[in-house]
């Protein structure tokens, strides 16, 4: 059996300069059940510092579990499939 891991990133831009940030915040090991619960646990933006009334989007894969993780935070869910549709995420969140 392989282990799973849960990645948490943040993507932002400063307001005055419009430069773009990018940090990984944690990746952690995520013994099962994976279930929503569980991951909405792991994923705590208070954690990091982060108010979540600063986060505009939750972004993640098309699992299940992710979507229903997602859909207990009160922010927009977008779920992407592929690398490219994650950096059009990235792309208007920043704008």
């Amino acid at each position: 059996m392989t282990e799973a891991f849960l990645g948490v990133a943040a993507h932002f831009a400063d307001k005055k300069t419009h430069v773009r940030h990018h940090l990984y915040l944690s990746c952690v090991s995520f013994p099962p059940p994976h279930k929503a619960k569980n991951v909405y646990e792991l994923f705590k933006l208070e954690k990091w510092g982060i108010n979540p009334e600063k986060a505009s989007v939750v972004m993640t894969d098309n699992a299940s579990n992710m979507i229903a993780a997602f859909k207990l935070y009160d922010k927009k869910l977008v779920e992407c499939v592929t690398e490219e549709d994650e950096l059009q995420v990235i792309e208007e969140a920043m704008v």
